[in-house]
């Protein structure tokens, strides 16, 4: 698998109010051995591009923020306060939280179902 994924939901009595993903990239992605020896300005654009495919103009939004890290990796973090954070700006990312129960122990269920590990 070229990425792996870590999401980290914060929850007061079982209801889900923060939610962290982290995606971490592998080098084979993007034909390299290493993005460590990209130039700054080849990162910034690199960032850019991120931004653009996830639908966003900014990195930063009330509530929600994105902050792509290039050293010999790529690690691309989403950080969303649900109670603030726009959710059209969500939808764009896919956390779609509308119609969705917003449970943790339902979440928890439904990624070991999916087979994600849950600690």
């Amino acid at each position: 698998k070229d990425y792996h994924e870590t999401y980290v939901l914060t929850a007061t009595n079982d209801e889900i109010e923060k939610v962290e993903l982290k995606f971490v990239y592998e080098n084979s992605m993007f034909g390299v051995d290493t993005l460590a020896d990209l130039d700054d300005a080849t990162k910034e654009l690199v960032k850019t591009n991120m931004l653009q495919t996830l639908g966003l103009d900014s990195a930063s939004y009330e509530g929600f923020e994105v902050d792509i890290d290039i050293q010999d990796k790529m690690t691309v973090t989403i950080k969303a306060d649900l109670k603030i954070a726009d959710s059209s700006i969500m939808k764009k990312v896919g956390l779609d939280f509308a119609n969705t129960d917003m449970s943790l122990k339902r979440a928890v269920s439904d990624l070991e179902d999916s087979g994600s590990v849950c600690e």
